[in-house]
């Protein structure tokens, strides 16, 4: 049991490595939306697009760096 801790402490430590940049990814978008929401009107279309476009992108990566059910890899 040990033994398969020590084989997995990188991938563990790569998960939650994972986890916390798409939990920060995740605060950024709802707080770029917030801001969005609360003085959109102050912006032009077009910056209101492009926002809107990077919040999209950012939630499209954060999905696409990781699963969302964490696997542990399979023995050798």
């Amino acid at each position: 049991m040990v033994q398969d801790a020590e084989a997995n402490a990188e991938a563990d430590k790569k998960f939650e490595e994972l986890v916390a940049a798409r939990n920060t990814a995740d605060g950024m978008v709802h707080a770029a939306r917030k801001t969005l929401e609360e003085a959109g009107e102050h912006a032009t279309d077009d910056e209101r697009a492009a926002i809107e476009a990077a919040i999209t992108e950012v939630e499209e990566r954060s999905r696409a760096m990781m699963p969302l059910r964490w696997r542990p890899p399979r023995p050798s």
